[in-house]
């Protein structure tokens, strides 16, 4: 788990995105990096996930987050053809 430092995490949720191939991601339009990195404090609510990486297919998911809990997205991107 990432350390948070010198941070009360308990009123927000955590995400992990894994992806194959490794690709960039971006959370309610906001840009956050690389899939497999740490994990990632959320709100508590709904958010848009937005995982991309050239030459395959853009992947949208919506998750909801709670306090206190963990989520995990994993997803195997489609080639563009």
């Amino acid at each position: 788990m990432f350390n948070y430092p010198n941070q009360n995490i308990s009123e927000y949720g955590l995400l992990k995105i894994v992806s194959i191939p490794s690709a960039t991601f971006s959370i309610d339009a906001r840009e956050y990096g690389k899939t497999g990195g740490p994990l990632v404090k959320l709100s508590p609510g709904r958010h848009t996930i937005i995982i991309k990486a050239r030459g395959h297919k853009t992947e949208k998911k919506r998750i909801f987050t709670e306090k206190e809990k963990t989520e995990s997205i994993n997803v195997k991107l489609k080639p563009d053809k």
